[in-house]
């Protein structure tokens, strides 16, 4: 079928009923593949070039509506299918008459569609009517049984307790596309572990810090603090020594910091006998 509408779209162009008439074997392939959306695609382009090229009241025309018509019906779209006939049988009946045996073909569908339509819509009518029944049954057989009606009441709470501890302690987990069952449940137990040696607390109440790293962290702290205490003794000591010899009228080298060398002390010398 795509060789032939290779050959057709190369000898008469895309736009031409033969084009057209492919289309609806091509669709009626699918149709019987189960490929329905494919199908129903190839038949509206099918009617859309018969309406365009034969127009809306052509015979072909009527064979594209009757094609919509049964793959509608295989869908379950009894409605649709009803609409599509009632077309093809009014076009039949203008062109070829009411006598002509494809219009009491065409009269024939439409009543079975619309037979058809009455089943689907008694049949749901007919489950609504039995979910209702079943769930008046349900309802007045826990009016009968109070005690049953509490029994679910305690289950329910009891349901609702458990959803809300889990909540609480943080062992609640996504159930969502991807979830590992396995690893929220090694997860649970490392929490459980933890909480019981005393290194997990429940959220939003801190979080516990084992004894050897707060030892650590004051150990730590204690040496900054008596750095910080020496760097201010050192240099208080340097302004007690600047303040003497500003007093004594006498200018004294003072010696380097520790680690920068002798480079400093060079270039005041080298300042001084510039200056001279």
């Amino acid at each position: 079928m795509g060789r032939a509408l290779l050959l057709l779209g190369l000898s008469s162009g895309p736009d031409h009923p033969d084009v057209a008439a492919t289309f609806i074997n091509v669709a009626m392939m699918y149709q019987d593949m189960g490929k329905m959306d494919t199908a129903l695609r190839y038949l509206q382009d099918a009617l859309k070039k018969n309406e365009r090229l034969l127009g809306p009241e052509h015979i072909q025309t009527a064979v594209c509506y009757h094609a919509l018509a049964i793959a509608c019906n295989s869908m379950g779209l009894f409605k649709l299918s009803h609409q599509h006939e009632k077309k093809t049988y009014d076009i039949l009946v203008k062109q070829l008459g009411e006598d002509d045996s494809r219009t009491k073909d065409s009269q024939n569908w439409i009543k079975t569609f619309e037979m058809r339509e009455v089943q689907k819509t008694a049949q749901k009518q007919k489950g609504l009517a039995a979910t209702a029944a079943n769930t008046q049954k349900a309802i007045d057989l826990l009016k009968a049984r109070p005690d049953l009606m509490q029994a679910f009441q305690n289950a329910a709470a009891a349901e609702r307790s458990n959803a809300l501890n889990t909540a609480v302690l943080g062992e609640a987990q996504p159930r969502g596309r991807g979830f590992d069952e396995r690893a929220a449940r090694a997860a649970a137990e490392v929490r459980k572990k933890a909480a019981a040696k005393g290194l997990l607390v429940r959220p939003h109440s801190g979080v516990q810090v084992p004894p050897q790293i707060s030892q650590l962290i004051n150990a730590n702290a204690g040496t900054a603090d008596s750095s910080k205490k020496s760097g201010e003794n050192g240099e208080a000591k340097v302004e007690e020594k600047k303040k003497e010899s500003s007093e004594n009228g006498k200018t004294t080298n003072v010696a380097a910091p520790a680690g920068l060398g002798a480079g400093l002390t060079s270039l005041d010398r080298k300042k001084q006998k510039a200056k001279k």
